[in-house]
């Protein structure tokens, strides 16, 4: 819009009659700023975590303990996804001890377990994740010959030919010559054989482990028991004087 001298306002196709001074005034047009849309920051997502689950496995050095043979017994865990100490204990202790921090297993002496016993070992982790194994207390060893029992150093005379040594649980057999006398037992049904019993006879064969050589010996011998704790014994079978 445009105005003369006498600030009368003069519009488009206005027809002018006389010279004419014409000025113009510029209003000026508010321009509404459009706001800029704010940048949302990016999401950090938290790495997911993976609680992978808590593991225990239980092993044993051995799984047959007695007093009168091998002691001790060593009970070891290995945990997977845990932390802290394993803890380790028995389902009872009436025959052997456990070391609850090192898994140590001790047989105890106090003949209340002579029958034997089967016992839990326990391993257990801090939040309560267990494992189990078991451990035997073996029965103690007693041999027989000619109704009589032994449950210590035994001698007899071996005076027929169709006698029997038996054990009261599995053995290994092995037989040694002791003395010169003359008389002769069948050694062969003793080497080295695992059984609860063995058959006497008259002539003891020696193997050389060496060369395998066999020869026979005659006099007394002296018959050992072993079983899988070790507990040893032995019998010594003269010959007969009769």
């Amino acid at each position: 819009m445009e105005k003369n001298k006498n600030e009368t306002p003069i519009y488009n196709k206005a027809l002018l009659a006389e010279d004419t001074t014409l000025y113009a005034k510029w209003e000026k047009v508010k321009v509404e700023k459009k706001e800029e849309p704010k940048k949302e920051e990016p999401k950090i997502e938290e790495p997911t975590v993976e609680v992978k689950p808590e593991k225990i496995t239980l092993s044993l050095s051995r799984d047959t303990i007695h007093y009168n043979g091998i002691k001790t017994a060593k009970a070891s865990a290995k945990v997977e996804n845990a932390t802290g100490d394993v803890t380790y204990s028995l389902s009872n202790t009436l025959c052997m001890g456990i070391d609850a921090k090192t898994g140590v297993i001790t047989a105890k002496n106090n003949g209340a377990c002579s029958k034997g016993a089967a016992i839990k070992v326990y391993a257990k982790t801090p939040s309560g994740t267990t494992a189990e194994q078991t451990i035997y207390y073996e029965k103690d060893l007693k041999l027989t010959s000619k109704g009589e029992s032994y449950s210590k150093y035994a001698s007899f005379y071996g005076d027929s030919n169709d006698y029997y040594v038996t054990a009261n649980q599995n053995v290994t057999w092995d037989v040694t010559f002791t003395s010169s006398q003359s008389f002769e037992y069948t050694y062969k049904d003793f080497i080295s054989k695992t059984s609860t019993s063995v058959k006497g006879g008259y002539t003891f064969d020696t193997i050389v482990p060496s060369t395998g050589a066999i020869s026979k010996i005659t006099g007394d011998v002296r018959l050992h028991a072993k079983t899988k704790a070790e507990q040893k014994f032995f019998v010594d079978i003269k010959r007969d004087i009769n």
